[in-house]
């Protein structure tokens, strides 16, 4: 049997070592599409597969073994219920603007209104109307990211 540690692009995982050559390739050779092959025929195998409700509903992880064609690929995977995935999940985070609650931050900043705030109402007023992303279109996603980062490091 072969061990084998795959990543989902077929290419072998960091640490994973092929310790012999399957039959069905020579030595040194390998087609490109076994990988992506490997891996589509292991979701399938895993959509087809039933797992114990009784494992997968409690919290902890579940580990299992699939083989293939003298390769054994290992997965973990842990069920987390739609409840919990979607519910948002409250900041840790004590320092800069976005994803700190706003009384932390107006009690920060000695004020009733958030700077950011401000200076966002500011920039709407001066040139809201002719500007692209203000509103008139939505802006652009990296951009609006650069202005949160730089309101975040100048807090």
């Amino acid at each position: 049997m072969t061990d084998v540690l795959v990543q989902p692009d077929g290419s072998p995982a960091p640490g994973g070592e092929r310790l012999e050559p399957g039959p069905e390739e020579p030595e040194g050779k390998r087609p490109s599409t076994t990988g992506a092959r490997l891996w589509g025929r292991v979701r399938s195998k895993l959509l087809r597969q039933k797992l114990d409700p009784q494992a997968v509903q409690t919290k902890n992880w579940h580990m299992d073994v699939i083989e293939m064609n003298g390769i054994k690929v290992e997965f973990s995977m842990k069920f987390t219920s739609r409840d919990m995935s979607l519910k948002r999940t409250p900041s840790k985070k004590q320092t800069g603007v976005f994803g700190v609650k706003i009384s932390v931050v107006t009690k920060r900043e000695r004020s009733k209104v958030p700077y950011i705030v401000r200076q966002c109402i500011e920039e709407v007023e001066k040139r809201g109307i002719e500007e692209v992303g203000i509103y008139r279109i939505s802006g652009v996603a990296t951009d609006i990211q650069a202005l949160k980062a730089v309101f975040d490091a100048s807090e």
